[in-house]
């Protein structure tokens, strides 16, 4: 049934006719939400991370500012930040670390600036150098808030960063 007041039509709907309208709904937030999802996992932009809790030995890390710089041969992005010292530091994901084939994708916090055009092992020097790493296959951005591994000397650590 539809009634007018003051130019404005309003459709209300019979009981029949209200799983229709629910399955439309739901189809529409559905799409909704898949379109903010794309948008969010293709969008250029990335927001600049902060490192904080980083371990005494690395504690040159803490506070150091990365900002997205652009991304790697498999589109996931890297950051790269500069220390009190004027060092540069990066983030990336890479899928294979020490190029052997056998490794885990990682999200990685070192020294060593990635080669964009290389597929794995992205630093080149064949094995797994890093200050900080964390396991994930999920390359579009690093888990804020998790616990990642340090290097801070004997034994090798866990920090939440």
């Amino acid at each position: 049934r539809n009634s007018q007041a003051g130019g404005k039509v309003t459709r209300y709907l019979s009981s029949a006719s209200i799983p229709a309208a629910m399955s439309q709904l739901t189809r529409a937030m559905t799409a909704l939400s898949f379109g903010l999802l794309a948008a969010q996992s293709s969008a250029e932009y990335r927001p600049d991370l902060v490192f904080h809790g980083a371990c005494a030995a690395k504690s040159f890390l803490n506070g150091v500012r990365f900002a997205n710089v652009g991304r790697t041969y498999y589109g996931a992005p890297y950051y790269k930040g500069t220390t009190s010292d004027g060092v540069d530091q990066y983030i990336y994901w890479d899928p294979d670390c020490a190029g052997g084939g056998d490794g885990a994708a990682r999200w990685i916090v070192g020294a060593q600036a990635p080669d964009i055009t290389r597929r794995n092992d992205l630093d080149g020097d064949g094995t797994c150098e890093y200050h900080a790493r964390i396991d994930s296959t999920h390359k579009e951005f690093p888990p804020p808030n998790a616990f990642w591994t340090m290097r801070c000397g004997a034994p090798t650590s866990e920090s939440m960063l």
